[in-house]
């Protein structure tokens, strides 16, 4: 990429460029800083949400999602993947906590949010349902298997 492609935030981070159509062509997308959030998230959080408490949060939520979605895939017991989600998932609400975030309407706000960002293509969606079932057993499923215009759920989330 080029230099000129990059995006200087107010702060003075340097965000990747937004990868555009070959982003999604995989479920973890592109991730060129290699800082465990895919690159259209990193922009989307950097241009969107311009306090530094906010971003340090809303860029972990975005790690922690992206981990939960890898435990799906993981050769453990349902029990150990609960686990280890429940503890990805205990550690982000606690950086909330740490930036002064506490509140809970404030915490929904911000995983609204990087739902939005982040479920943006059917096969995403579609692995977020497998980790919901994994921890409530589907309770929450979010689609219809065999229906990728339901991705459009996700705006009204």
């Amino acid at each position: 990429m080029e230099p000129s492609e990059y995006y200087i935030a107010k702060d003075g981070n340097i965000i990747p460029p937004d990868p555009g159509a070959e982003g999604d062509k995989t479920l973890y997308g592109i991730d060129i800083d290699k800082d465990g959030v895919r690159d259209d998230i990193e922009r989307k959080i950097y241009v969107n949400h311009p306090e530094d408490n906010i971003r340090t949060v809303m860029m972990v939520g975005a790690k922690a999602n992206q981990l939960e979605m890898e435990v799906v895939d993981m050769n453990l017991t349902r029990k150990q993947k609960q686990d280890l989600i429940n503890y990805i998932m205990d550690a982000a609400m606690y950086c909330h906590d740490e930036q002064g975030l506490g509140s809970y309407p404030l915490w929904k706000t911000h995983t609204k949010a990087l739902i939005k960002y982040s479920l943006n293509s059917y096969e995403r969606l579609k692995k977020y349902d497998d980790m919901e079932w994994i921890m409530n057993g589907g309770a929450f499923a979010s689609i219809e298997m065999g229906k990728p215009n339901n991705c459009d759920l996700i705006k009204n989330y």
